[in-house]
């Protein structure tokens, strides 16, 4: 079942709003209060050669960015689609870019950790994308149970960027991350103990042809996901993960 709106929508909708707006309006203090110092900002370099390359903005550059305003129109789509306690997933559409995010949340304030771009898109999703999205995240909810290194290589980037807080929901900005050796050692190695229920509950959050977002809920986790199309398919290129608070 998708988390509902939250007490935490208005924060989390002023973060975007000042990622997008303080952009297109030369803030950079917008800009700075709402990233997290170790911001992901991805997208495919050229998505026409269907190669695997990526370019990536930090905090800095994003300021730097913002320091003139854009000649484009301020009208913006915001959707926040799914919010677990201390993590989301966003989306934001503006004249020139669509913007899938990632945000998480420290002490009182959300910041956005990862984001995946891609200009304004001018060809819906297809069928045979979305049929493209689900494979990679059967591919991930599966291949640990499996111990399936070949899937596991599959669904990801070989750039993953996995993180999660190491304190949720504290000031601590600390992030751990996981880079796709260290998943793929655990996909040749299985779980010491085998989480229960295997069984994952995947909603794709939004998508177009060539950049989506999804939200996976499976044995201890809940995870937030990007994806963008490749040649050889779709690749999870940003994850924000949190452990449930069950445990």
């Amino acid at each position: 079942m998708m988390p509902q709106a939250s007490e935490h929508d208005p924060a989390i909708r002023a973060a975007v709003e000042d990622y997008a707006l303080g952009w297109l309006d030369g803030d950079p203090a917008r800009m700075d209060r709402c990233l997290h110092p170790a911001l992901a900002k991805r997208a495919v370099a050229d998505p026409r050669t269907g190669r695997l390359d990526l370019i990536e903005a930090t905090k800095d550059e994003m300021i730097e960015e913002a320091s003139t305003p854009k000649p484009f129109g301020r009208d913006l789509r915001i959707d926040i689609h799914a919010v677990d306690d201390t993590v989301a997933s966003a989306s934001v559409r503006s004249e020139p870019y669509l913007d899938l995010v990632h945000l998480a949340k420290f002490d009182d304030r959300w910041l956005l950790v990862n984001a995946l771009w891609e200009h304004a898109p001018t060809s819906p999703a297809s069928l045979e994308s979305e049929a493209g999205v689900r494979r990679a995240l059967r591919d991930y909810a599966e291949f640990p149970f499996e111990r399936d290194v070949v899937r596991a290589r599959r669904c990801h980037h070989p750039e993953l960027r996995e993180r999660r807080q190491v304190v949720p929901g504290s000031p601590d900005l600390a992030l751990e991350e996981t880079v796709l050796d260290e998943v793929l050692t655990i996909a040749a190695e299985g779980f010491d103990e085998e989480p229960a229920p295997r069984e994952a509950t995947t909603v794709v959050l939004d998508m177009t042809a060539t950049a989506a977002s999804a939200r996976m809920d499976i044995a201890w986790w809940q995870i937030h996901l990007h994806l963008a199309a490749f040649a050889d398919g779709w690749r999870i290129v940003n994850i924000l993960y949190r452990t449930k608070d069950t445990l």
